[in-house]
């Protein structure tokens, strides 16, 4: 699917996101087109979505017939509070400071000294702000009033972020008195923890190790290059693997993200969609192993959606 150049590409652009963020017939019908000429972009090898094997594939699969609207309250970074609440208590969230439905909301003048603006509609649509004193106001205004005229499915073609009503999120600022926390990624199959990547430096020469269980080193790399030299594993490590297994237990396949903060554990974000399933993995053995165990199909079949997932965790007993 080619466009015409200048004005009348533009539009023709413009007027497809519309219709697709509308109509889930023209979804199924023409995102598959698009995903297999993006794919194309980023991988050396044709998108499959017959047969899907590497997990960037499967996430493709997903895209187009996993249903994804039905994930959008756990993808919500407001809504998605009242879950982990529920599920392993209040000491994992990071505090709140407040939720608005555009900047003039904000009470600026009382803000922490650190905190962070969220977009709970989309993903990377995050503001750090170390020094809130010193905050350009009017520039900050403008830049997260813009995350809100904005929908992040334009981009990525995941479903869930339709379905997700655009606000600001306010949280404080983890980290104080010391480097930024690493970001533990766990990446969960059929409620189990699998491996995890861990996240260096985030803000600075972003590092990335890929791990199993077992804090063994998995060959490879995915997206940023590796982080050399051993990781010392952290104390909190195996409590973090059990709440990641109570997080993950109603779904087919979820990353679940942690930091560990003063020796504290905060949640992060769940992902069903990884980095859109276009992130850099090397070698394509990685990818293959990665997609290995996920039964994507799963999301198609729904059973996991008979019961809103805060009832299944509290039936089978992992509600703290």
């Amino acid at each position: 699917m080619k466009w015409a150049a200048g004005p009348l590409g533009r539009r023709a652009r413009n007027g497809l996101q519309v219709l697709l963020r509308h109509s889930a017939v023209a979804r199924r019908l023409v995102v598959p087109t698009l995903l297999r000429r993006n794919f194309d972009r980023f991988f050396d090898y044709p998108l499959d979505l017959r047969d899907p094997r590497t997990l960037s594939e499967k996430i493709q699969w997903l895209k187009v017939h996993g249903r994804l609207r039905h994930v959008a309250p756990y993808v919500d970074k407001y809504e998605v509070r009242s879950f982990v609440r529920a599920v392993i208590g209040d000491d994992h969230l990071v505090p709140l400071v407040g939720i608005y439905d555009r900047a003039a909301e904000i009470p600026w003048e009382s803000l922490p000294a650190r905190c962070v603006i969220k977009a709970t509609h989309g993903s990377g649509w995050n503001l750090f702000m170390p020094d809130s004193a010193r905050l350009d106001r009017a520039a900050t205004a403008r830049t997260v009033d813009g995350w809100l005229t904005r929908t992040y499915y334009d981009h990525s073609h995941e479903e869930q972020y339709l379905f997700i009503r655009g606000r600001l999120l306010v949280e404080t600022m983890l980290g104080e008195g010391g480097p930024v926390p690493w970001d533990y990624k766990f990446f969960c199959y059929a409620g189990e923890p699998r491996f995890l990547t861990v996240d260096v430096d985030r803000f600075g020469r972003h590092r990335r190790k890929v791990l199993d269980l077992e804090w063994r080193t998995v060959p490879g790399l995915i997206q940023f290059p590796n982080h050399e030299g051993d990781l010392p594993r952290p104390p909190e490590f195996e409590p973090m693997v059990e709440l990641a297994r109570r997080l993950a237990r109603p779904f087919p396949f979820v990353r679940v993200d942690f930091y560990v903060d003063q020796g504290r554990v905060f949640f992060g974000e769940l992902t069903f969609t990884p980095g859109s399933g276009l992130l850099t993995v090397k070698p394509h053995a990685l990818d293959l192993w990665m997609g290995e165990g996920l039964d994507h199909t799963a999301f198609r079949q729904g059973a996991w959606r008979k019961e809103f997932p805060t009832r299944m965790a509290e039936r089978e007993g992992l509600i703290r």
